[in-house]
C-alpha cells in the first residue's frame, strides 16, 4: 500500500518524496508514526517477544530443579 513517511496528519504532504510502499500489516500499525518512531516500535515489539520468550524458557528450567 502507498504510505506517507511524514504522516498527512502530522503535516505530510502527497508528493512523491513523502511517499513509500509498505505492506497492509506494516501500514496499519505503522498508523500516524514517523519512520524513526516506526522502527523503535518495530524493535520493542521485537525485543519483547524475545525476552518474554527467554523468560518461559528460563521458567520451565527452574521448575525443573529440584533443590
Amino acid at each position: 500500500s502507498l504510505d506517507h513517511i511524514q504522516p498527512k496528519s502530522r503535516g505530510g504532504r502527497s508528493i512523491w518524496k513523502n511517499l513509500q510502499f509498505t505492506c497492509l500489516e506494516c501500514n496499519a500499525i505503522k498508523g500516524n508514526l514517523t519512520n524513526v518512531e516506526f522502527k523503535l516500535l518495530r524493535a520493542r515489539m521485537v525485543l519483547d517477544k524475545v525476552l518474554n520468550s527467554l523468560l518461559r524458557i528460563r521458567g520451565k528450567c527452574m521448575g525443573a530443579i529440584k533443590i
